[in-house]
């Protein structure tokens, strides 16, 4: 009854179909692919299933008296999880790494390594771990002789020179932009977390204008959230309601919550949250111009930690004030200069959306 009562109609259209099998509601071909091997490979499947559990192998990882970062990456390799898993698991170990097994002195099974099976192969490592009769700095040593293996494999694909990962991490890093001549922009973000007491939220937005100065800044604690799209979605119709009540027109919402963003840009590819978007339209037709943008995490810090205050008890009180608030003072000024920079710069628009 809650899972039923959780989907609200919408009133304002006929009734229509939707994919259960995509979140969005819409029929995609993967999806369909999806569906159409379950049924093929339905006796399949269940023979998977029905085979021996792998959680003893993996329980038993976590007592290996080794590195935590060696438990991880052995934990990785046993589910699956690392991105040369299938290497060890089809090709199984090649004669060089024959070679580095050879050099610690570990003891290789008599028929050696199962090329097909990367978990009898762990299964083989952990029973020699517990072999009296080798040495214990033998052992003890297949964790790292494992993360040396994979270490070595990724090695050519993952060397990158030092100046090159500081120039990508520099063009990952995203600045916060100015809204254009005239507009004012309203960035926002919500916190929620299941650990949080009551399934408390927090909200909050910024109000710039095309200098990137402050304008206004609100923050809000939500209630009885089920959970962080439940969050998001509370947050923007609120956001919307606050611009509309100080009577604000060309508004530029920045938001970093890319589904609702897809929601409103498609509203056709997404007919399981039409509730959610006919909600949102109905708000939005009492403003006149407005504008509607994903705003990367890294320059929305701002409306995030404002809205991660709104959550704690001690600075759960909503309000809403001009300017932002004095203990982000220097994260603001230092947004606005670095707009400032790259709307001088002229290599792209400011208002690149």
């Amino acid at each position: 009854m809650e899972r039923i009562l959780k989907h609200k109609p919408v009133m304002n259209q006929n009734d229509f179909w939707c994919w259960e099998h995509n979140k969005s509601g819409e029929y995609s071909v993967k999806s369909g692919y999806w569906f159409a091997c379950r049924l093929n490979n339905s006796e399949l499947l269940f023979e998977a299933t029905s085979l021996p559990s792998l959680n003893g192998i993996k329980e038993h990882i976590w007592s290996i008296l080794t590195e935590p970062k060696l438990k991880l990456f052995l934990w990785r390799a046993a589910s699956d999880a690392l991105p040369v898993a299938h290497l060890f698991a089809i090709r199984g170990m090649d004669r060089d790494n024959r070679q580095v097994w050879a050099l610690p002195l570990f003891p290789n099974p008599p028929s050696g390594f199962d090329q097909l099976s990367v978990h009898s192969n762990l299964n083989y490592l952990f029973k020699m771990s517990k072999a009296r009769h080798i040495p214990v700095e033998i052992r003890r040593s297949f964790p790292w002789i494992l993360w040396r293996i994979w270490k070595n494999r990724n090695l050519a694909q993952d060397k990158k020179e030092e100046e090159s990962i500081v120039c990508e991490e520099r063009e990952d890093r995203q600045l916060w932009k100015t809204p254009p001549s005239s507009w004012l922009k309203c960035n926002m973000s919500s916190f929620w977390s299941k650990h949080v007491h009551s399934n408390i939220g927090g909200c909050a937005w910024v109000l710039r204008d095309e200098e990137g100065v402050v304008i206004l800044h609100s923050r809000r604690a939500f209630a009885n959230l089920a959970s962080r799209d439940d969050a998001n979605t509370q947050c923007f119709l609120w956001c919307i309601e606050s611009m509309k009540s100080h009577n604000l027109n060309k508004v530029v919402f920045a938001m970093d919550f890319p589904k609702i963003v897809k929601i409103v840009e498609r509203p056709k590819a997404w007919p399981s949250f039409s509730h959610m978007f006919s909600e949102i339209m109905v708000r939005m037709n009492f403003l006149q111009d407005w504008r509607l943008t994903y705003e990367d995490p890294s320059s929305n810090r701002d409306a995030f930690l404002i809205a991660q205050s709104a959550s704690l008890e001690v600075f759960g009180q909503s309000y809403v004030a001009t300017g932002g608030p004095e203990w982000l003072y220097e994260l603001f000024e230092n947004e606005k200069r670095a707009a400032s920079i790259y709307d001088g710069s002229g290599d792209q628009s400011p208002f690149d959306y």
